[in-house]
């Protein structure tokens, strides 16, 4: 019986489509507010990781582009292997320019 239950499982990783990727479904509500419009532009500003929990990846497997920021390097290089077509881009937002330590 438990063999059965990991079969289960594992067939459904393969036939059930995840209907949002971002914390809390916020992507699906974007998604509903934009149905049926293709190759829209996002900007994406603390974008964390390019596909969990994140925002805009439902919309990028739609046909989007856009632009995706965040401090951390290491989530921007995997921004750049998984969005390329995207402008990726490694900095803080703020409202002044002044140096602060981090």
């Amino acid at each position: 019986m438990r063999i059965l239950k990991y079969l289960i499982i594992f067939f459904k990783s393969f036939t059930h489509k995840k209907i949002s990727y971002s914390y809390g479904g916020i992507d699906a509500i974007i998604e509903y507010i934009f149905k049926g419009k293709k190759n829209g532009f996002y900007v994406d500003v603390g974008c964390g990781h390019p596909i969990k929990h994140n925002n805009t990846y439902l919309l990028n497997m739609r046909g989007w582009n856009g632009m995706n920021i965040d401090l951390d390097k290491s989530n921007i290089d995997l921004f750049d292997i998984v969005r390329p077509k995207d402008e990726n881009i490694c900095a803080a937002v703020s409202d002044g320019k002044k140096e602060v330590d981090l």
